[in-house]
C-alpha cells in the first residue's frame, strides 16, 4: 500500500444540483481550510441502472429510515469512486459530502496523517461516528468497534459509522466497490455498507474528528437532521475544533484498548 500524501489526493465534494445552498457553504468551508476541491455532481435513485433486488433495502418504502435518498447517496460514492480510478488512476481520493464542516486545523490534521500514518491502510474516516463503550455492530463478533492503535489520534475502525469525509487509497478503490457490491444486498445505506465491510479492510478513523455533519434538512429523508445530537451521545473524540482539544491519551477508551 501507498503511503499517505496530500499531494497525491484528488479533492471532490458531493453536491446534489438543487442544494445550491449547500454547495455555498461546501466551498465557503474548503476556502477556510484553504483546499482546492473539485464538485462531484451527486446522484439522484431514479439514476441507478443495476438489477432492483440487489438495492431492494435501500429504497424500502414503508420505514422512514431507509429511503430511497440512500440509493442516490451509495450511487454519488460509487460512481466517484469508479470515476476515480478511471480518470485520475495511481491517486487517492478524499470525498467530502456537502454539508461537512471541517475542523478550524483540517489542513494541519492532513499533515499529521501524512507525518504518522506509517503502515497500509485502504481508507481513512476524518470524521465519524462510532460506539466505544460499549460497541454496537461488532460486540457480538470482534468485541468492539474500534481499536487503539500505536498512534494515539489514529484508530482501527471495524464499525465506524460515516461517510461524510473519507480518504481513499488509489489502490484500494477496486476492492472497496467489490466489496460494496457483495454486500449491498444487505445493506440500507453506504454508511452501513461500510460498517459491513470495515473487518475486511485496513481501515482507520482519525480521532478527534476533524469533520462533522451539519444540523440541516436532508435531501436523503427530507427532514431536518440534527447530527448535534449524537456528540454527546457517543463522546468528545467524535469531533473537536482543534485537534489539541481532546487528548486520546487520557481518555478511557474501554474495550477498544487491547
Amino acid at each position: 500500500m501507498s503511503s499517505f500524501r496530500v499531494t497525491d489526493t484528488d479533492i471532490r465534494y458531493i453536491n446534489l444540483d438543487e442544494r445550491t445552498d449547500r454547495r455555498t457553504h461546501m466551498e465557503a468551508e474548503l476556502s477556510k481550510a484553504g483546499i482546492t476541491a473539485e464538485r462531484f455532481r451527486g446522484r439522484r435513485p431514479e439514476e441507478w441502472k443495476g438489477d432492483m433486488d440487489s438495492i431492494s433495502k435501500m429504497i424500502h418504502r414503508r420505514h422512514q429510515f431507509w429511503p430511497e435518498g440512500n440509493l442516490g447517496c451509495y450511487l454519488s460514492h460509487t460512481t466517484l469512486m469508479k470515476q476515480q480510478a478511471d480518470r485520475r488512476p495511481g491517486r487517492h481520493l478524499l470525498a467530502i459530502e456537502d454539508d461537512c464542516c471541517l475542523a478550524d486545523d483540517f489542513t494541519e490534521r492532513l499533515k499529521y496523517l501524512e507525518d504518522h500514518l506509517t503502515w497500509d491502510w485502504d481508507c481513512i474516516f476524518l470524521g465519524a461516528t462510532f460506539h466505544t463503550k460499549p460497541a454496537v455492530w461488532h460486540r457480538a463478533t470482534l468485541g468492539r468497534d474500534a481499536e487503539c492503535t500505536s498512534d494515539p489520534h489514529i484508530m482501527r475502525a471495524y464499525g465506524v459509522w460515516c461517510s461524510y469525509c473519507w480518504i481513499i487509497n488509489a489502490g484500494s478503490i477496486a476492492k472497496l466497490l467489490e466489496l460494496f457490491d457483495r454486500e449491498k444486498h444487505r445493506s440500507y445505506a453506504i454508511d452501513h455498507l461500510q460498517i459491513l465491510v470495515e473487518p475486511e479492510l485496513q481501515a482507520y478513523v482519525m480521532v478527534p474528528g476533524a469533520a462533522w455533519q451539519m444540523d440541516d434538512r436532508s435531501s436523503i429523508l427530507g427532514v431536518h437532521q440534527v447530527f448535534s445530537r449524537f456528540k454527546p451521545m457517543l463522546g468528545p473524540y467524535v469531533w473537536t475544533s482543534r485537534m489539541t482539544d481532546f487528548d486520546p491519551r487520557s481518555y478511557d477508551w474501554g474495550e477498544c484498548r487491547v
